[in-house]
């Protein structure tokens, strides 16, 4: 009789707007959620592509050290900054993309 257990990949949930703030150590005042698109088949979600505003600069460095943070084998996130503000930096567009990944660490079964 076969087992049904679920695969690797079914174990990769979507990631929340919420589970990103509770990693970005900083106050949630401080950034803004412009766009969380999740991409992907249920239950299997693939890729997370997000646009963060950091409308206070001070803290543009303490919400990339919080999403670089959420990188793990499985899990890999790349961050663009894009500062904005004439003639002095106002604030910075932040482009995540947030990659899972279903295959196992190199020496892992």
């Amino acid at each position: 009789m076969k087992e049904d257990t679920a695969r690797g990949s079914a174990k990769l949930g979507p990631m929340s707007v919420e589970e990103l703030q509770r990693s970005i150590a900083t106050a949630k005042e401080a950034y803004r959620v412009k766009r969380w698109i999740i991409k992907g088949i249920p239950p299997v979600y693939d890729r997370v592509d997000a646009l963060l505003d950091v409308t206070d600069i001070k803290s543009t460095g303490q919400v990339v050290q919080g999403l670089v943070a959420l990188q793990t084998p499985l899990r890999q996130v790349g961050v663009v900054v894009f500062p904005y503000g004439i003639p002095f930096v106002d604030g910075a567009l932040l482009n995540v993309d947030i990659n899972l990944s279903s295959a196992s660490p190199a020496g892992e079964a």
